[in-house]
């Protein structure tokens, strides 16, 4: 687990491909995925966790916080929701994509594939994007994200 701490106190070049990984890594550790998560980091900041854990732990009991946490964030979600599993055509045309996509370059036809799947999947829109290479950035990598989790879930 990385702490904020060793991301400040960090000694070597903090633009090299280690630190960027270590802040990657820092980041997804603090991913809200809907209210559970807030719920919960709300009780860890007010030391009601701890206590929660301590008394279940001297009672042998689990409190079931995290079936709580799972249960709620599936009830209210945080931003992306997925309405519906990709159709066979859809994983396999989104298989091939994944073989033969570039890693960091998508050409201009790929990305009206990629965000066309997206609004299908996410029922999410996106306004045209000028410069494929600056989209990636932020929202085709995160369409990318989302589409590869829905592909890998595929029918499990």
């Amino acid at each position: 687990m990385i702490t904020k701490d060793d991301l400040k106190n960090y000694k070597g070049d903090k633009r090299s491909k280690e630190f960027r990984l270590m802040k990657e890594e820092f980041a997804s550790q603090n991913v809200v995925n809907g209210l559970g998560d807030v719920i919960e980091n709300i009780t860890k900041a007010t030391g009601i966790k701890s206590l929660v854990d301590k008394v279940s732990d001297a009672l042998g009991v689990d409190c079931g916080c995290d079936e709580r946490r799972e249960k709620l964030n599936n009830l209210l979600p945080r931003g992306r929701k997925q309405l519906r599993c990709m159709t066979d055509q859809e994983h396999n045309t989104y298989g091939e994509f994944m073989q033969t996509r570039k890693a960091g370059r998508l050409e201009k036809d790929e990305v009206k594939y990629l965000m066309g799947l997206y609004a299908k999947i996410y029922n999410r829109t996106w306004r045209k994007v000028r410069c494929t290479q600056c989209a990636l950035a932020s929202r085709v990598k995160e369409a990318l994200s989302d589409l590869d989790k829905t592909y890998n879930n595929h029918k499990q």
